[in-house]
């Protein structure tokens, strides 16, 4: 999905099929990071802390020091996030969001798109590609590729939808330079 949503294609506008980039990598990252933290733990953390506290000396431990350590194993997780967020290009899915629900007009635009993926065509449409691989990946949840068709057809939907499109390096490289014709 993370590949269909940073919008990988070729000339020909095909679906590439990308193996490892930034967005994939710091993903990896972040889901490993976020499968070492357990917030069920947060009693044996707290107990900890105050062991520690006390085996220092410490005639005590308050709560905003201990959430102050809390925080700091943590801070790792929350960078992981970050990184996740800036190289996946996510600002741009957030934007459409906003402008979609904010106001009602943008509420109108997003119910339009989505009429239009409904109605625009039932049997090879993006909805009815996603009912179908969704359905399919549903049935046989083992099969990478029907993980990874699912994947990419819920990312193209989304982008339809939300009308978000990527710029590539080359697009965003024109729009810092104006040509200088006349000043």
């Amino acid at each position: 999905m993370l590949t269909a949503m940073q919008a990988q294609t070729d000339s020909s506008g095909a679906l590439v099929a990308v193996d490892s980039s930034a967005c994939l990598t710091t993903f990896d990252e972040f889901t490993a990071e976020i499968s070492t933290r357990n917030l069920n733990d947060l009693v044996a953390a707290k107990a900890a802390y105050e062991q520690m506290r006390s085996d220092k000396g410490a005639q005590g431990s308050s709560d905003m020091g201990f959430w102050f350590s809390f925080y700091g194993e943590y801070q790792s997780t929350i960078v992981a996030g970050f990184n996740f967020y800036n190289e996946c290009s996510l600002d741009y899915y957030m934007m459409a969001i906003g402008a979609n629900v904010q106001n009602p007009t943008g509420l109108a635009n997003l119910i339009i798109a989505m009429g239009f993926q409904i109605y625009k065509d039932p049997t090879t449409g993006t909805l009815a590609q996603l009912a179908t691989n969704m359905s399919s990946w549903l049935l046989d949840k083992d099969s990478d590729s029907k993980a990874e068709l699912a994947g990419q057809t819920t990312g193209t939907f989304f982008q339809e939808l939300l009308a978000v499109a990527i710029p590539t390096a080359t697009d965003s490289k024109k729009a810092y330079y104006q040509p200088a014709s006349s000043f």
